[in-house]
């Protein structure tokens, strides 16, 4: 059987990955991708090997209806998809499916709500500082090429 301590690290691992792959979003794709692919991973093989369900019952129970429509959503993309006009290429963008998993990773794995808050600070902390640097980038191209 897995240690408590291992499930412990794993989960504080997710909650990283989720953390850069949100904040990841707004200035590449690529780290965002390959963050949604390691926390997606870990979070799949931690629910295999636990042999358990990733959210509780209680609640599982109270997202049994968005748990439905976003099945019922799948099969019809799907059968969309499959019956397309142009069938070339109709699943190319398909992959973006997979970021239902965003929704359920986060509900199931911000298990505190001081993990939320911390993550909720360094993703504002990241957004602040591109900001500040996209400000200043943009003020020094201003005045720059004004003086010329």
């Amino acid at each position: 059987m897995i240690n408590k301590k291992i499930i412990v690290r794993i989960d504080s691992i997710i909650l990283v990955f989720i953390t850069i792959h949100i904040f990841a979003i707004s200035f590449s794709i690529a780290l965002a991708s390959i963050s949604f692919g390691i926390w997606a991973g870990l979070w799949i093989l931690k629910m295999i090997f636990l042999r358990e369900s990733p959210l509780e019952k209680s609640l599982a129970s109270e997202f049994k209806w968005t748990i439905i429509f976003i099945l019922i959503y799948l099969i019809f993309e799907f059968l969309s998809r499959t019956f397309a006009v142009i069938p070339e290429n109709s699943y190319s963008g398909y992959k973006r499916i997979s970021l239902i998993l965003v929704f359920f990773g986060c509900i199931a794995n911000y298990s505190s709500e001081k993990s939320l808050h911390t993550s909720l600070k360094v993703i504002g902390v990241v957004f602040a500082l591109i900001s500040l640097y996209e400000i200043i980038r943009f003020a020094l191209d201003y005045f720059f090429s004004n003086g010329q």
